[in-house]
């Protein structure tokens, strides 16, 4: 039996996903065969920033080791691939499962920023599990770079401005 009386009830480690933009960052990435046969890479992203994942968001890109592009979910899942290929800077013309994974991982994982919803079930009702739903929202991240002095002249400017005696003041009476 269990006794629930040894775990905290505190919900603080529990996160809703509440839809909006996300920065993404890949944390797996590894290629599969489903259950119904069709080729996939399947990647989990950490949600940067937040204290959920996104879990299992496969990428068809082959049903029983063909593209046959009248699978809709082989169409869906490459129209994915190049909107995700795009937004970290892959060059897709030589696309090779593989080898895309292994890039989705390099300097620590790729980041991309995304529009994340709620999942839903089968029967069309809400799950507190997020999603990429829309693949047109891929867009990559722009860091940028600032050092400390920088910074500091941004808040603190010493530059003022003078006028000569000579010139007449418009605020004057």
């Amino acid at each position: 039996m269990l006794n629930l009386d040894n775990f905290d009830t505190d919900f603080e480690d529990f996160e809703d996903v509440v839809k909006g933009t996300y920065v993404i960052k890949c944390i797996e990435a590894k290629t599969i065969t489903s259950t119904n046969g069709y080729n996939q890479i399947q990647l989990t992203w950490e949600v940067v920033g937040h204290k959920f994942k996104v879990n299992y968001d496969n990428y068809t890109y082959g049903h029983n080791g063909a593209q046959d592009l009248s699978v809709k979910a082989v169409k869906f899942g490459i129209a994915k691939i190049k909107a995700l290929s795009k937004a970290v800077g892959y060059n897709i013309q030589s696309f090779d499962p593989t080898v895309f994974c292994k890039y989705m991982l390099q300097d620590g994982g790729r980041e991309v920023q995304v529009t994340l919803d709620k999942k839903k079930d089968k029967d069309g009702n809400e799950t507190n599990y997020p999603e990429i739903r829309d693949i047109a929202s891929f867009a990559p991240v722009v860091k940028t770079e600032i050092s400390e002095e920088e910074l500091s002249n941004m808040f603190t400017s010493t530059k003022q401005e003078t006028t000569s005696d000579d010139e007449e003041d418009p605020f004057s009476d």
